[in-house]
């Protein structure tokens, strides 16, 4: 199988330099890890005896502790196993180098966003600790006799291999500080519309608003005038009762007949309308009504029946349009 390897570079005096590497469950084109050192930016030089260990924790809570490689050019190699790609998210990882007296002489931290594969759900997620194996499997090759799990048991402890193993891990460390926000994501599809809402209730009447400004007062309209511009009752009573008495012998106490003798008015009236003609009502004797229309000439006469039922001659001598006086030695 081909060896493929990602690189990274860790500053020991850059602790807020956290780099981030991408690797996908079971992926093994990503199983490697080179890592150069640097300390301000000049290459770190590891102390000749010192060993290299690969730190992480998962995404689910459960962690690795392997052995890590220091190669010869100063870099340090670490192996992505399928434990450390086993569970999808993004894990916080540390080199830590270690002296022959295992003291702790620095750490680097990154992370690892470990993408979820198809299925990637069914792959078990627990901690791995080969480093704690090793050391066990050192322990016993320098001694003959019982594994240290054979002492332990001896020793009063109950459980399998792999409990007492478990047993060995300390304490989960502090919570490392937070990492740099991922790139935002694709626009998700629009949801479906929701239902529409029940209607809210009808708010309280609002206050009257405020009395707007006086407006300007209109102009002053024109006073009618009386005997032109309309007739009051005693008016036409008036001019009836004038037309009566200058009307021919031929009428009677109580009324006037029509030009033939064969109906009498009962009543008279006369009014100008707007285009300037004469309108003229006469009640006859049987309760009819006769009508007409005078067309008046240039000296105010009335010169031309224009439409109507009077039947009956005038005489307009001494006639005056303007008042619609009754004129003298007229005859009807």
């Amino acid at each position: 199988m081909m060896k493929m390897e990602q690189t990274i570079t860790l500053d020991l005096d850059n602790a807020d330099h956290c780099p981030e590497i991408h690797a996908k469950q079971g992926d093994m084109a990503t199983r490697f890890l080179r890592i150069c050192m640097s300390c301000g930016g000049a290459p770190y030089q590891i102390p000749d005896g010192a060993s290299a260990h690969f730190r992480c924790r998962k995404p689910d809570g459960s962690f690795v502790l392997n052995p890590a490689v220091i190669n010869a050019d100063g870099t340090v190699t670490v192996e992505l196993t399928d434990q450390t790609l086993a569970a999808p998210g993004t894990a916080l990882a540390d080199v830590c180098l270690m002296g022959q007296d295992q003291a702790v002489l620095s750490t680097m931290s990154f992370r690892i966003r470990v993408e979820l594969a198809p299925m990637g759900e069914n792959v078990a997620s627990e901690s791995e600790t080969l480093t704690l194996m090793e050391l066990i499997h050192k322990a016993e090759s320098l001694r003959s006799g019982a594994s240290a799990y054979e002492i332990a048991l001896e020793n009063g402890f109950e459980g399998t291999e792999a409990e007492w193993l478990a047993s060995l891990v300390g304490p989960a460390g502090q919570v490392g500080p937070q990492g740099i926000p991922g790139e935002t994501g694709p626009q998700g599809l629009p949801g479906a519309t929701g239902p529409q809402g029940i209607p809210g209730e009808t708010g309280p009447q609002g206050l009257p608003g405020e009395t707007g400004p006086q407006g300007p007062a209109g102009e002053p309209g024109q006073m009618p005038q009386p005997g032109v511009d309309y007739f009051t009752k005693e008016d036409r009573e008036e001019f009836l009762e004038e037309v009566l008495t200058e009307l021919p012998v031929s009428v009677a106490e109580d009324g006037f007949t029509d030009i033939t003798g064969l109906r009498r008015v009962t009543g008279l009236s006369m009014t100008r309308t707007e285009d300037g003609c004469i309108l003229v009502e006469a009640a006859m004797e049987g309760g009819k009504m006769d009508t007409a229309v005078l067309q008046l000439d240039s000296s105010g006469v009335p010169s031309k029946v224009l439409c109507g039922t009077l039947e009956c001659t005038l005489n307009w001598s001494g006639f005056d349009s303007d008042t619609l006086d009754v004129w003298e030695g007229g005859s009807y």
